[in-house]
């Protein structure tokens, strides 16, 4: 009887430890984790991304490594030959593909990369007009986008702000190319969308490159109204950090 009760909390010891026994998440996993906080923490983000066993991954997700991997690295200013191979394998299999979400990000890196290492804005201009079309036509992202995002989010809420800040960073570009109007449009659409968010740092941006754009066409009525809503966005985006209400969200703005 003692033998049978002995065995019985081993059993039940046993049977305790395996629910609360984790299984390690996969390599895919952690790329979609990485994602989630590499802006934040760019220098775990390419630790981690140099641990992983790139041989187990599915052709998209070696694709997603290399493009995640070109992210990261802009994060430290690296334009160098590795970036350029990597960015490679990332245009090779997103172009043209039906992962709509990862062909605008693909294009992003390849008009942002293009720029810093100096072929011109003309370039920048036509890899950004390609990332806007992308998104545009993007309807479904993977599931673990959401999942492992460092605030509760929506897929809807992902899909417009990745769009909006597309058509933002388009717009900056048609107004550096000397494109006014179409510009405006751009920004504006952009500076619609985010004035009914939270994401104050965006709205600051928006209101801010406004500002200038009718500063240069002497329109100074306007000019006043989105630096003074700008600063509005920056106090507000202060505050909130301060009181930790939500993430002040970080957007580099090239």
């Amino acid at each position: 009887m003692r033998i049978r009760f002995v065995l019985f909390i081993l059993l039940a010891v046993l049977v305790s430890c395996a629910k609360q026994s984790t299984v390690p998440p996969s390599q895919e996993d952690i790329l979609y984790q990485v994602e989630g906080f590499f802006i934040q923490k760019p220098d775990s983000a390419l630790q981690i991304i140099d641990t992983l066993n790139v041989d187990v991954l599915s052709e998209k997700e070696r694709a997603h490594y290399c493009l995640l991997k070109v992210k990261v690295r802009d994060q430290f200013f690296l334009y160098d030959n590795i970036t350029d191979s990597l960015l490679q394998v990332a245009e090779d299999y997103f172009i043209g593909s039906k992962e709509k979400y990862f062909e605008a990000e693909t294009c992003e890196a390849l008009s942002r990369i293009a720029f810093k290492k100096g072929k011109g804005e003309q370039v920048k201009l036509d890899w950004l007009q390609k990332a806007f079309e992308s998104i545009e036509r993007c309807h479904q992202i993977d599931d673990r986008l959401i999942r492992f995002s460092n605030k509760p989010i929506s897929k809807e809420e992902m899909l417009d702000i990745k769009k909006y800040d597309i058509q933002f960073r388009l717009g900056m570009c048609y107004l550096d190319n000397g494109y006014t109007q179409e510009g405006l449009n751009h920004i504006k659409t952009a500076e619609r969308y985010y004035a009914d968010t939270q994401y104050y740092l965006m709205q600051f941006n928006i209101d801010n490159a406004l500002g200038n754009a009718y500063l240069a066409l002497k329109e100074y009525d306007s000019c006043s109204m989105f630096f003074e809503k700008g600063m509005w966005a920056a106090k507000e985006g202060r505050q909130c950090r301060k009181n930790c209400l939500l993430p002040f969200l970080q957007v580099d703005v090239i």
